[in-house]
């Protein structure tokens, strides 16, 4: 899509599941879309030519966990979706775009979504003795100064 493809863009505020869509600049789109029709959203956009992940992105907004999906490669079009903050689940999307499968699981490492039909859910980005329910980027984590290793007089 280029900078000036309306046509592709009245497809994509046509949507269903599509809550809202802005031009950003003039080659990103932003597209708020509801949890449940995420799934079926990025798959319209891979049939469409954007398959290219270029990355994956949340926030604990204090309201919800925001995970934003970058697609595209001259023009990238970004899905934005608000899950709960009490249970944040998101269908995979790793049968529709190659790779996105290790960017599924930083955003559950990292923010606690649980990513629903990933083929692997295994720690990527924290180590495997890293506590459960612990997510380092939600705002209710406190980090620690760790102890010191010897005593210093």
């Amino acid at each position: 899509m280029s900078a000036f493809d309306l046509h592709t863009l009245d497809l994509i505020k046509s949507r269903e599941g599509v809550i809202d869509v802005k031009i950003t600049s003039p080659r990103r789109i932003t597209a708020t879309v509801s949890p449940g029709s995420y799934r079926t959203f990025v798959e319209f956009l891979a049939q469409s030519g954007f398959e290219h992940v270029v990355a994956i992105t949340g926030v604990d907004t204090g309201n919800g966990i925001e995970v934003l999906l970058h697609l595209g490669t001259s023009t990238v079009v970004t899905v934005k979706t608000l899950l709960s903050p009490d249970t944040p689940e998101l269908d995979s999307v790793a049968d529709i775009l190659q790779g996105i499968p290790f960017y599924e699981r930083e955003v559950h490492d990292l923010l606690g979504v649980k990513i629903l039909n990933n083929p692997d859910m295994s720690r990527v980005m924290l180590p495997a003795d890293w506590p459960e329910g612990v997510y380092p980027l939600r705002r209710s984590f406190v980090s620690k100064t760790p102890e010191p290793l010897r005593k210093v007089d």
